[in-house]
């Protein structure tokens, strides 16, 4: 039997974001604004192998894993010609992941090289946003 459990955090200080796009027509959109990201994954695997006998092989193992983030900004739009606006967006990521396999090996005393393997995966992810 075997397991691991890892996590890990990330946080982010505030990016600024400066930015001016000129067009051909002389109308310029000036963007100004902060950026901030914080998160942390968390993952869970584990593995049971079991010998039935000295030909016979027995495994279970799966994994869980989940994200989650928050996501905050503004940016302020600025143009020359029509109306100023800012975005405001605070997200909250988030991926959820799980799978299990199941497997059989058989050996063969009459040739060591030969061996019959049958195995099943199941595969579940969910992703969201928050916003």
């Amino acid at each position: 039997m075997s397991i691991l459990a890892t996590t890990f955090f990330q946080q982010t200080p505030y990016n600024a974001v400066d930015k001016t796009t000129n067009f051909t027509d002389e109308d310029n959109i000036q963007q100004h604004g902060e950026q901030k990201f914080d998160g942390n994954s968390s993952m869970l695997r584990s593995q049971f192998l079991y010998e039935l006998d000295s030909l016979n092989i027995l495994s279970l193992s799966g994994s869980w894993k989940v994200d989650k983030f928050d996501v905050k900004s503004q940016i302020v739009n600025i143009q020359e010609n029509t109306s100023n606006y800012t975005i405001f967006q605070y997200g909250k990521p988030f991926w959820k992941t799980g799978d299990v396999d199941l497997n059989y090996q058989r050996n063969f005393k009459s040739n060591a090289k030969k061996f019959l393997n049958l195995s099943y995966k199941f595969t579940s992810s969910t992703n969201a946003i928050d916003d």
